[in-house]
C-alpha cells in the first residue's frame, strides 16, 4: 500500500502541469498557486493521517477549480483518503466517479482495483450476507479482462480466489444447516453449487460427503454410492475418505509412514485402482 496520497507518476504530472502554467498572467498565476497549495496541504494532512483535513482540501480543489487538469489526480486521491480512513463505501463511490469521468485515464486500473478492494474490506463471515463478496469478486474479475497489462492483475486474481472461497464456504455452511434441519433436497442443491461453481477451492470433498449423506436420507442409495465413490477416487487423502469408505462397505485408505521414496504415492494409486473392483461387491449401508 502506498504511503503517499499521490502516486509518483501522478505527483510528477501535477508538478509538470503547475510549472508549465506558471508563466501565465497574474490572475492565472494566483489560481495555480492556490491549486498547488491545496495539493500540498492535502498531501501533508494525509501523511499525518488527518484524513478529515485531506478530504477538505481535495474537495475544495475539486469544487473551486472544476476545469483544472488536476481534477483526475485529485479525485483519485480523494478515493485513497476515504479508503485509508476506512470509509469504504465513500471510497468506492469516488473511484466509480473517477472511472465515469475519466474512463481512459492511465490510472483507471488503480481505480478499478480499489473499487474491488473497498468491497473486499467489507466482506462478512460465511454465516452472513455475501453482497460485498460478490461485488468485490465482480471487480477483481473485471480488471484482468479489461486491463490485462495492469500491475494490479496478479493481486486482483489472488483476491478473486479468496472471494470465491468465501462464497463456497457460505454454500457449505447453509448446506450443512439444511442437512441438520432435514431439508435434504435444499442441502443437495447447495453442495452441487460448490461442485459446479466453486470446484478446486478445497471444499469439494466435504461437498461430496455431505451430498452423499443427504442422498442416503432421501433413500437414493445408488446416487449416494456414486458420490461416495467419487470422493474416494478423487480425494483419498481427505479426512472424510474413511467415512465414505464405511458407507460403501469397503476398506478405507490407510495412513502410513513414507519409509521409502514414493511409498505413499504408490499406496494412494493402488487404493484408487482397487476402488472400482471393490465397488462391484460393495453396498451402501442399509441397502
Amino acid at each position: 500500500m502506498d504511503k503517499c496520497l499521490f502516486s509518483l507518476r501522478g505527483f510528477l504530472w501535477i508538478l509538470l502541469v503547475l510549472s508549465l502554467s506558471s508563466c501565465a498572467g497574474s490572475r492565472s498565476a494566483l489560481k495555480e498557486r492556490s491549486e498547488k497549495e491545496l495539493v500540498l496541504a492535502a498531501e501533508q494532512a494525509f501523511q499525518r493521517k488527518k484524513y478529515h483535513d485531506a478530504e477538505k482540501f481535495l474537495q475544495q480543489l475539486l469544487n473551486q477549480f472544476p476545469e483544472s487538469p488536476l481534477q483526475p489526480e485529485a479525485r483519485l486521491a480523494l478515493g485513497r483518503v476515504y479508503f485509508q480512513w476506512k470509509k469504504y463505501e465513500e471510497a468506492r463511490a469516488e473511484y466509480l466517479r473517477f472511472l465515469e469521468l475519466f474512463p481512459q485515464h492511465e490510472r483507471a486500473d488503480e481505480a478499478r482495483y480499489f473499487m474491488g478492494l473497498s468491497s473486499f474490506k467489507q466482506m462478512n463471515g460465511q454465516d452472513r450476507d455475501q453482497s460485498f463478496t460478490r461485488r468485490a469478486l465482480a471487480e477483481f474479475q473485471a480488471l484482468p479482462s479489461e486491463m490485462p497489462d495492469s500491475s494490479y492483475v496478479k493481486d486482483a486474481k489472488a483476491k478473486a480466489i479468496i472471494c470465491m472461497k468465501r462464497l463456497a464456504e457460505q454454500e457449505l455452511y447453509v448446506g450443512t444447516f439444511y442437512l441438520r434441519q432435514a431439508h435434504y433436497a435444499a442441502a443437495i442443491s447447495r453442495f452441487d453449487t460448490i461442485l459446479k461453481d466453486y470446484t478446486g477451492l478445497g471444499l469439494d470433498d466435504q461437498a461430496l460427503y455431505f451430498k452423499g449423506e443427504a442422498l442416503l436420507k432421501l433413500e437414493r442409495k445408488g446416487e449416494a454410492r456414486e458420490v461416495f465413490s467419487r470422493l474416494l477416487r478423487e480425494y483419498p487423502g481427505s479426512r472424510l475418505a474413511r467415512d465414505a469408505a464405511r458407507r460403501l462397505g469397503v476398506p478405507g485408505p490407510q495412513v502410513v509412514g513414507a519409509e521409502e521414496p514414493g511409498m505413499v504415492s504408490r499406496l494412494v494409486q493402488r487404493f484408487k485402482a482397487s476402488i472400482d473392483s471393490l465397488l462391484g461387491r460393495a453396498s451402501v449401508e442399509g441397502e
